[in-house]
């Protein structure tokens, strides 16, 4: 499946375009810019049946990758959503940061 967007800068006009898997994951978002190059690209990666990424890159125009974050130690509430992980990010340069993500999820219902 395939879905775009389209947005404007002060500068510039982009253009993403979203990939998405069978079951429906995002796998991959390009950028284009306003001379039809790619700007940037962005691939995620999955384990198995997993609804959450597994791992993150992200790449320059040139197809260089900057950086590229591993996802680990998830832990989910009862709707399935996940609210804490921990996030290692691997950049170009070499260095290394680690850090632990946590989210708070508030669910609306109808009336």
């Amino acid at each position: 499946k395939i879905g775009s967007c389209l947005f404007s800068t002060r500068f510039q006009l982009l253009i993403r375009i979203h990939i998405y898997d069978n079951k429906n994951r995002l796998i991959e978002t390009t950028g284009w810019d306003d001379k039809g190059q790619i700007s940037d690209r962005q691939v995620y990666k999955y384990s198995g049946k997993q609804i959450v990424p597994l791992e993150y890159a992200y790449y320059f125009r040139d197809g260089r990758q900057f950086e590229k974050i591993t996802y680990t130690d998830y832990k989910f509430n009862l709707d399935g959503d996940w609210i804490k992980r921990r996030d290692t990010s691997d950049k170009d340069d070499g260095r290394r940061q680690v850090s632990n993500t946590s989210r708070e999820i508030e669910y609306f219902t109808k009336k």
